[in-house]
């Protein structure tokens, strides 16, 4: 593997010269913008001018905004992500062989300039073992002994490894109750390592997708598209456990590590720590920013909440319940645990997706949870994340916007940022840009099938239905009622109206109700009838949500109906209302006032 060398004194005349191969590469030759950026970047620096390499002063010279407001105008910080994106896509490619590193740290404007360094082979000295006066000042408080073993294999490794999944650690303690114990694990263990910079970490639920049906690593590596695996199995006996780690290389299987720890259970999160600074070690990573982000020192708190995390991950109504409880009680044992203030706020978000709560109370408790973690720590990509998410729920579009750009910049290995972006810029009208947001976070999710089916929402949106029908057939064996559901709105819209009727009886084929009947009525092959149909459908109150109503009244041209459900929809805060810009089944209303005055109350007037 070959390793960096620290950042040296480069002579200018040797950067010039690297800056030009970079500049004269296909991403930065047909991106003029990046290209600017870098150049004055790069330029300033070796002129001496770091201390001038503000957001402001970039926003200003390079972007030539007259009146520029970083607070409000994200484009230096977008394009910077953008910039270590390219630059990081250009050393992995076409200069994987170039001896000089140009590259742009997370949280500063001012470039790096780095020598490459000797690979490490079968012949180098090894790394020093891991060992626990490494882990003394960290472990200060914990009762644990450690017992690292067989922690590097002398082998020829593969040239980069840039890219880990971390499975599922097993359950080895003969309780399932147990279980929330390997699943925290599993979790804070991929949270921790999606922070170190060049290394991209395959999502939880991706990884444990994977395994479920693959028992050989080497296929778990080829279908998630990484390089490296870490695997591993929890035992209990009374109040010890013994924990058993290994990292494998994804492409043949060798063990790179592995390490076998006793702990108290309550102890687990200093194990984490180890872990965590023995992979980074065996790959060579430079250390995060930031670091792991266990964030409080209560061993007790931080058991709570990676139960409250457990039941929240399971997402029916009685276990989201039960970690808003757990959560809470990590709170009362640590008042200043900013990631189980994070938590409650994605609890109180899914309450309020489901009705759980009223939306206002449920939006209301989350945004202030969210509020909570950001003023214990301002920088938990997780708390930007989860208030971009409760801003998007109140149609608070640009500060969601603004919240979700954050959380992107302080860790872009953070999935699910990706995702509550596209919904925000699908929302606008703006789907290319939402498709790209997607794309690259299926290469951190990429078992995900909730990121194909917003890939064909994406292009049902965008008026591009054989996509979106091309999308909705790849999930269709996995989740049949959402894939059924898409392509039931893309084909009518194709006035396909035979298979829309087929996907639709499809989409409803588990849960026959009042919906299917509305559905129904807007598949008829007289019009006329259908329209009667759904009038007398309508009086009786229909127990669905009054978007849904919208929606139908104006498949069949009911446009008085379709208009007033719209507002009652509105006064509802319904969260399908988010559409109400770009489904097309609503096109019929875009020269109406009250539908112009609805779209203006959402915010998503032009």
């Amino acid at each position: 593997m070959e390793a960096d060398s620290p950042a040296v004194a480069v002579p200018a005349s040797e950067v010039r010269e690297q800056l030009g191969r970079i500049l004269a590469s296909p991403p930065f030759r047909n991106g003029p913008r990046l290209s600017r950026l870098l150049r004055f970047l790069v330029e300033s620096s070796l002129d001496g001018r770091n201390d001038s390499l503000k957001e402001y002063v970039l926003g200003t010279e390079v972007f030539e905004r007259a009146s520029f407001d970083p607070r409000v105008d994200t484009v230096v910080r977008s394009t910077a992500r953008h910039l270590r994106f390219k630059l990081d896509e250009y050393y992995k490619t076409e200069g994987q062989g170039d001896g000089l590193f140009i590259e742009l740290p997370k949280g500063t404007y001012v470039p790096v300039f780095r020598r490459r360094v000797a690979p490490v082979t079968a012949d180098s000295p090894l790394p020093r073992r891991l060992s626990w006066r490494a882990f003394a000042a960290p472990l200060a408080t914990a009762i644990i002994a450690a017992a690292a073993t067989g922690l590097l294999v002398r082998a020829r490794m593969s040239p980069v490894i840039d890219s880990m999944a971390v499975l599922p650690f097993e359950n080895r303690t003969g309780r399932p109750a147990d279980q929330y114990l390997t699943d925290g694990l599993t979790e804070e263990l991929t949270g921790a390592l999606v922070r170190f910079p060049r290394l991209r970490v395959v999502t939880r639920a991706s990884a444990s997708a994977a395994s479920q049906h693959n028992e050989d690593i080497r296929k778990v590596a080829g279908e998630l598209n990484v390089e490296a695996v870490l695997t591993g199995s929890v035992e209990r006996s009374g109040d010890h456990a013994r924990l058993s780690a290994r990292l494998v290389a994804g492409h043949d299987g060798r063990a790179l590590w592995s390490g076998t720890f006793e702990f108290r259970p309550a102890d687990i999160a200093s194990v984490e720590t180890m872990i965590v600074e023995a992979t980074a070690r065996n790959l060579h990573l430079p250390a995060p920013e930031g670091g792991a982000k266990h964030d409080t020192a209560n061993p007790e708190a931080h058991d709570l909440y990676i139960q409250g995390r457990y039941c929240w991950s399971r997402r029916d109504a009685e276990n989201i319940r039960q970690s808003v409880a757990l959560f809470d009680r990590a709170i009362a044992e640590d008042p200043s645990y900013a990631l189980a203030y994070t938590g409650l706020a994605d609890a109180y978000g899914v309450m309020a997706a489901n009705d759980m709560l009223p939306p206002a109370e449920a939006l209301r408790k989350a945004e202030e949870a969210a509020g909570r973690a950001l003023a214990l720590d301002p920088q938990l990509t997780e708390a930007h994340a989860s208030l971009g998410l409760i801003k998007n729920a109140e149609w608070d579009w640009r500060g969601a916007e603004r919240e979700l750009r954050l959380a992107l910049d302080l860790n872009p290995g953070y999935a699910a940022t990706y995702q509550r972006l596209a919904l925000n810029l699908t929302v606008h009208g703006r789907f290319e840009e939402a498709e790209a947001l997607l794309r690259h976070a299926q290469t951190l999710d990429p078992l995900n099938w909730m990121l194909t089916y917003n890939l064909g929402e994406n292009a049902y949106y965008a008026r591009r239905y054989d996509e979106a029908i091309a999308q909705a057939n790849r999930i269709r064996s996995l989740m049949p009622g959402a894939a059924c559901n898409l392509l039931h709105r893309a084909y009518f819209q194709k006035g396909m109206l035979p298979e829309a009727r087929a996907a639709m009886e499809c989409e409803y084929q588990s849960h026959e109700g009042f919906d299917a009947e509305l559905s129904r009525a807007t598949l008829m092959e007289d019009a006329a009838a259908g329209a009667v149909r759904f009038r007398s459908l309508v009086a009786k109150a229909p127990p669905v949500g009054p978007f849904f109503v919208a929606w139908t009244a104006a498949r069949l041209h009911q446009t008085g109906l379709a208009l007033t459900w719209l507002e009652k929809a509105y006064a509802a805060h319904t969260p399908d209302l988010a559409s109400i810009r770009v489904e097309p089944a609503l096109d019929s209303l875009h020269d109406e006032p009250r539908y112009r005055e609805v779209l203006k109350r959402v915010g998503l007037a032009e």
